[in-house]
C-alpha cells in the first residue's frame, strides 16, 4: 500500500504526497507578511501604549510562531522528502498553538466591545481544553494508515477546533459591525468594519481548510488542494483587515477624513 516507506531506527515514514510542494511557499509567504503585520502592530502598541493593541500584537505574535512551526516541519518533508518527526510535531504545535493563541484574540475582544470578562474566562477555558486535545498522540498526525490503530482522536479534535473557532469568530464580527453601523464617525465606523470582515477572514480560512481535507479524504486527490491555498490566502487578509481596523494608518485614516469632507 505504501511503496515508497522509508524505515529509519524502526520508524516507517509516509512519503511526500504529490503536488504539495506549493504549500512551502505559501505557509512562507503568509509568515512573511504576517511578520511585517506584526512589527508595524508592535511600534503602534509602544506608541500608543493601550491595552487593545497588545493583546492583538501578543495574538499576531503567537499566530506567527504557529505558521512559522508549520513551514519548519513541511521544510523537513521537502528537504527529506518523508514525514519525519519535525514534521509531526509541527502539525501538533501548530494546530494547537492556534487555538491557545486565540485566548489573546477573545480578551482583546472583550476590552475593546467592553465584554463580560467571565464570559470570556469561559471561552478561553474551553478554547485551552480544545488546544490539549489537538496535541494528544491519539491525533495521529503525519503517521501512515497501517501505523493507526485503535481510536483515532483527530476528526473530533479538528471538528471541534473549527466549529469552536468559528463560534469566537462569529461573536467577536458580529460585535464589530453592530458597533459599526451605530458609529457616526466615519473613521470609526470603517475601524470597527474591518475588525468585522478580519473575523470573516478567519472564519473562511477554516472552511476552506475544511474543505481542503474533506476532498483529500474523499477522492483520489493527493498533497493541497486549492481550497488550502485560498484558505491561507484569507488568513493573510485576517492580519491585514485586523491591523487596519485596529491601527487605522495614517494614509486610510486621511483618506476617510477627506472623504468625509468632499461629501459634506
Amino acid at each position: 500500500m505504501y511503496p515508497l516507506l522509508v524505515k529509519v531506527d524502526d520508524m516507517a515514514y509516509a512519503p511526500m504526497d504529490s503536488g504539495s510542494f506549493p504549500i512551502l511557499p505559501t505557509y512562507l509567504g503568509v509568515a512573511a507578511f504576517c511578520m511585517v503585520m506584526t512589527v508595524l502592530l508592535l511600534n503602534r502598541w509602544r506608541e500608543r501604549r493601550t491595552r487593545p493593541p497588545k493583546l492583538l500584537f501578543f495574538a499576531f505574535l503567537s499566530y506567527l510562531t504557529c505558521i512559522v512551526m508549520l513551514a519548519a516541519g513541511f521544510a523537513e518533508v521537502v528537504a527529506t522528502g518523508f514525514k519525519m518527526e519535525l514534521y509531526r510535531f509541527s502539525l501538533a504545535f501548530g494546530f494547537a498553538g492556534i487555538m491557545a493563541s486565540n485566548c489573546f484574540l477573545i480578551l482583546f475582544a472583550a476590552d475593546l466591545f467592553s465584554l463580560n470578562v467571565k464570559h470570556a474566562y469561559v471561552y478561553i477555558a474551553i478554547d485551552l481544553i480544545t488546544s490539549v486535545l489537538l496535541t494528544l498522540p491519539v491525533n495521529h498526525y503525519g503517521w501512515i494508515g497501517t501505523e493507526i490503530q485503535g481510536f483515532n482522536l483527530r476528526p473530533y479534535s479538528f471538528g471541534a477546533m473549527m466549529f469552536f473557532s468559528i463560534v469566537i469568530y462569529l461573536r467577536i464580527g458580529w460585535h464589530a459591525f453592530h458597533v459599526s453601523k451605530s458609529v457616526d464617525d466615519r473613521v470609526g465606523k470603517a475601524g470597527f468594519a474591518f475588525i468585522g470582515w478580519s473575523q470573516v477572514c478567519l472564519i473562511l480560512f477554516f472552511l476552506f481548510i475544511g474543505l481542503d481535507m474533506i476532498v483529500i479524504a474523499a477522492t483520489d486527490a493527493t498533497g493541497y488542494t486549492v481550497f488550502n491555498f485560498l484558505g491561507w490566502t484569507c488568513g493573510a487578509f485576517f492580519f491585514l483587515c485586523s491591523y487596519l481596523g485596529l491601527i487605522m494608518p495614517g494614509w486610510l485614516k486621511n483618506g476617510l477624513e477627506h472623504a468625509k469632507r468632499k461629501k459634506k
